[in-house]
């Protein structure tokens, strides 16, 4: 047994309590309060002083990523993005302009010149200008090359990656294949012909290892932030369910790999088509995948299943209620084999009664309402629980929709992605592409609060580097990455914060173990040399964990 001390413990339990000292045995919280009164109940316990001038705080968690996705992207793709990655130990510095884009374009072609085919990764058109197949073939035309867009949700590649990703050979009706009017490929894909051409042809290049290796740099990112759980929001979708599965039990065996506790869901469409489009087959597979693996405490699934209803809104492809002044027209991504954002309940429905929660990508206004609409209907045939729809990134929210909620019986959770408010809002009212009711509406975290609404805060890796202490910074300062404030009536209390990125995200998951350093629960904990209700919120920017450990084990 280990008596842990520091300066101030916070517990983030219902009273959002501090204490001096925490009894730490066999991986589980065993009683906290001052020193004299743990070593009063412990007599033989080991006194660990290390801490004593920091600050504990249960394990942060990252409630929405892709860690296997982005461990081979890692593997896969070269960074020339908006944002600092660092991969490997190397750390590839933002470009935030069209020149500074090019240039560094023309650095990784002319580095990775050995690679027989080069996938650079991070363009933001607002940031980065225009890229098309033209422009590629101008920059290096002897070899297959693609940018993958820094949404994760857009593929531009150049005539001869075109050639051997056999784009023009995708059905003509898959979503996202963008064709001229000759019906031939224009380079550029989206969703889901984007990622089936990335499966087929560029992530399934890779071997385990060049993956694990991957994994390494991404669970050691979280390490450094402070994470000690993550989920990741759709296994099955960059590459087929038993390779991921098969890759993070791998990782689990794998010396001196950052540890760290690993849900996953799985996404419904893959589930569905790989079992013959039978609704009831796909539920037969997921629940039974859950209840045999649920026991595990490292790598597990949580009760929950993906959809998407809109897409990402870095690409624009969001439903709203107002039209885009340019006239473009955006689809709903629930549109494969027979189903349509009309079948969406419907085919909710068996995990709804299965007590599973509704995780769904949705971004724009007008997809938010149909969420709404979806869960009411879900709710009259089968009373449901709050958090159990639960809302992954909530774009962009009217009056209308907070309004709903505050007179629902149930409720909806979320998870915000606030990098949108911090990287790309200027670029967005410099464009001015969205609609102009958009930029009212834009990561409304204290409007959902105030709705009774959970509220968590995820980066959404590979989107953004994982740092849950950067998203929470975000959502207090309401600043932008020039500090110029966005929408700052919906900022969050510091304890709001705090709660978004350990007790909030748990509850979300239904991870009654974790979130909060409360006797019974399991010892996961990170510490800062950073109070967090004292302390000036803009040091979290850039802060770095002094040490996380999961079951009472150091990471």
């Amino acid at each position: 047994m280990k008596i842990y001390l520091a300066k101030k413990i916070y517990t983030v339990d219902s009273d959002f309590s501090c204490k001096e000292a925490m009894a730490v045995s066999e991986g589980k919280i065993i009683d906290s309060g001052t020193l004299s009164e743990l070593i009063e109940q412990f007599p033989n316990a080991e006194i660990v002083e290390d801490y004593k001038d920091a600050f504990i705080y249960p394990g942060f968690i990252e409630p929405h990523l892709h860690i296997v996705g982005t461990a081979a992207m890692f593997a896969a793709l070269v960074p020339v993005s908006f944002t600092d990655w660092t991969i490997d130990g190397r750390t590839y510095k933002a470009v935030r302009t069209p020149s500074t884009f090019i240039t560094a374009m023309k650095q990784r072609i002319q580095e990775f010149k050995d690679r027989e085919t080069l996938v650079l990764w991070g363009h933001y058109e607002p940031l980065h200008g225009s890229l098309t197949t033209q422009m590629l073939d101008e920059l290096d035309d002897t070899r297959p090359v693609a940018m993958w867009g820094a949404s994760i949700h857009k593929l531009i590649c150049n005539t001869k990656a075109i050639e051997a990703f056999k784009i023009n050979d995708l059905p003509k009706d898959i979503f996202g294949f963008i064709q001229d009017e000759n019906g031939r490929s224009t380079g550029v894909l989206t969703e889901q012909a984007m990622f089936r051409v990335a499966a087929e042809h560029i992530l399934s290049k890779l071997s385990p290892a060049s993956i694990i290796k991957g994994l390494y740099s991404v669970l050691d990112q979280g390490r450094r932030k402070g994470v000690t759980a993550c989920v990741d929001m759709g296994v099955g979708i960059s590459m087929p369910l038993e390779a991921e599965l098969q890759l993070l039990a791998a990782a689990d065996q794998t010396p001196n790999m950052p540890k760290c506790r690993k849900g996953y869901m799985f996404g419904w469409q893959k589930v569905y088509e790989k079992h013959e489009y039978s609704a009831q087959s796909a539920f037969d597979f997921v629940d039974a995948h859950y209840q045999e693996n649920k026991e595990n405490e490292i790598t597990f699934p949580v009760k929950s299943i993906k959809f998407f209803a809109d897409g990402a809104v870095s690409d624009y492809e969001i439903i709203t209620k107002e039209a885009f002044p340019d006239g473009r027209t955006t689809g709903w991504l629930h549109r494969f084999a027979d189903r349509s954002e009309a079948t969406l309940a419907e085919d909710m429905s068996l995990f709804w009664q299965g007590g599973y929660n509704i995780a769904i990508h949705t971004q724009g206004d007008l997809a938010h309402t149909k969420v709404l609409d979806v869960m009411e209907e879900l709710n009259a045939n089968h009373v449901g629980r709050n958090g159990q729809m639960f809302i992954q990134h909530m774009g962009f929210t009217d009056d209308e929709f907070f309004e709903r909620v505050q007179s629902m019986d149930v409720k909806p959770s979320a998870s915000v992605t606030p990098y949108y408010s911090y990287h790309f809002y200027s670029s967005w009212k410099k464009e001015q592409v969205l609609p102009p009711s958009c930029f009212s509406q834009l990561q409304r975290a204290r409007s959902a609060i105030d709705a009774g609404m959970n509220i968590s805060v995820n980066a959404d890796i590979p989107l953004m580097p994982t740092d849950p202490m950067m998203g929470a910074y975000i959502l207090m300062s309401r600043d932008d990455i020039d500090g110029t404030p966005v929408l700052p009536q919906e900022a969050l209390s510091r304890e709001e914060a705090l709660r978004a990125i350990t007790s909030s995200a748990a509850k979300q998951h239904m991870l009654s173990n974790i979130g909060s350093l409360e006797k019974g629960k399991l010892a996961d904990f990170t510490i800062l040399d950073f109070d967090w209700m004292e302390g000036p919120v803009e040091e979290l920017k850039g802060k770095e964990a002094m040490a996380c450990f999961i079951g009472g084990e150091k990471s």
